[in-house]
């Protein structure tokens, strides 16, 4: 996220009015893209591809469901991003797939009929279908040369030598990739009408368009680093929680992406609620007390327990396997410049986080146990 200047409502008004005028002119790109993309020359589908299918085996024209229009996404499976014996479907495609359901009514009623296929065994799709909750087509194609042949899947010597992927030469293409290829019937003739790779993708994926319209906007260190499949995200309750639980059982130390961070556990009240709380915190020892940092990811507004501690700035934290009481104060003016610097200086990613934060000024806050208050 950009810095972005506080303004009046006029000011507001003349900066959406020019980029209105912007995305008009980004629509009509579009709408000249999807022209282009359907005058493009349709070529004969000339090989008798055959999948298995909830009702059988069935051939590339059965897939279209009597209608003239069929989309096939290349689900990789037992291939892909954070892949693994229980969880064989790739990340990035299932979070591609859970934009399928909703859609699909839609689809049918316009003559178009959406289905996935994978190189697997039907009752491996089956099995993580059910897990997922979903209730699209998807289809085996285990045998058959389609998503080779339509450039979503390599062969061993493609693997060793590369080949063309996404309309490119690719010198390691991988065992599969990413993809969705279109079809057209007529007249009992199956064309081959379009197919798109890597982020054409992305075109599938609504959640995208959400993210473009808030003011953080898609906010991820790298396109997808932010994904899981839908039953992996934990509620920011569950996940202190879990963090809460390893660093009781193992005398203050959390793993993971907490590896090399110190760690205390915060107790706050609840400003309004007077109901207790605990965060986990990242700290940094500061004259025989402790300071923290109100970052919250860069957000625009303070962390919850920032505002509790205000209220009740008495309170206690725990540390390795002690628990302290402690007072705590936000330092200000020349101490606070001196804390942000340290601690940026040990975690480079806080000048980031003041940066999105922005007008936003991150508190520095220090924790004096009540013995030395």
């Amino acid at each position: 996220m950009t810095n972005h200047r506080i303004g009046t409502r006029e000011d507001w008004l003349a900066a959406r009015r020019e980029l209105l005028d912007a995305e008009k002119q980004h629509m009509r790109r579009g709408d000249e893209l999807a022209r282009r993309r359907q005058e493009l020359p349709r070529v004969p589908v000339e090989t008798d591809y055959m999948f298995e299918t909830d009702s059988g085996t069935k051939s590339l024209a059965a897939l279209f469901d009597g209608r003239s229009q069929l989309l096939v996404y290349h689900f990789m499976f037992g291939y892909g991003d954070h892949v693994d014996e229980q969880n064989p479907g790739c990340r990035g495609c299932s979070f591609v797939a859970d934009h399928f359901d909703g859609v699909i009514p839609h689809l049918n009623g316009h003559d178009v009929t959406l289905v996935a296929e994978s190189i697997a065994p039907l009752e491996q799709l089956h099995g993580y279908k059910e897990r997922m909750g979903w209730r699209f087509p998807w289809v085996s194609s285990l045998g058959s040369d389609f998503k080779y042949d339509f450039g979503a899947a390599f062969t061993d010597e493609q693997q060793r030598n590369g080949a063309e992927y996404n309309f490119r030469h690719t010198d390691d293409p991988g065992q599969q990739a990413p993809g969705i290829s279109v079809f057209a019937l007529e007249d009992g003739i199956v064309f081959h009408t379009y197919s798109t790779y890597a982020r054409g993708v992305e075109q599938l994926m609504g959640t995208y368009r959400y993210l473009d319209l808030a003011p953080l906007g898609r906010n991820e260190a790298a396109a997808g680093s932010w994904w899981r499949r839908h039953d992996e995200y934990d509620t920011a309750a569950e996940y202190n929680a879990k963090i809460i639980d390893e660093f009781r059982a193992n005398r203050g130390h959390v793993g993971g992406v907490w590896e090399e961070t110190p760690l205390l556990l915060l107790h706050h009240t609840g400003g309004k609620s007077s109901l207790s709380r605990v965060n986990p915190v990242a700290f940094l020892p500061y004259n025989e007390r402790y300071m923290i940092w109100a970052a919250n990811g860069g957000a625009l507004n303070n962390p919850a327990w920032y505002h509790n501690l205000k209220a009740h700035p008495n309170t206690r934290i725990e540390v390795g396997n002690e628990t302290i009481d402690v007072v705590a104060e936000e330092a200000a003016g020349p101490e606070r410049e001196r804390l942000f610097a340290a601690a940026a200086a040990r975690y480079p990613q806080l000048h980031e986080a003041a940066r999105k934060a922005t007008p936003r000024v991150i508190p520095m806050v220090v924790l004096t146990p009540s013995t030395n208050a």
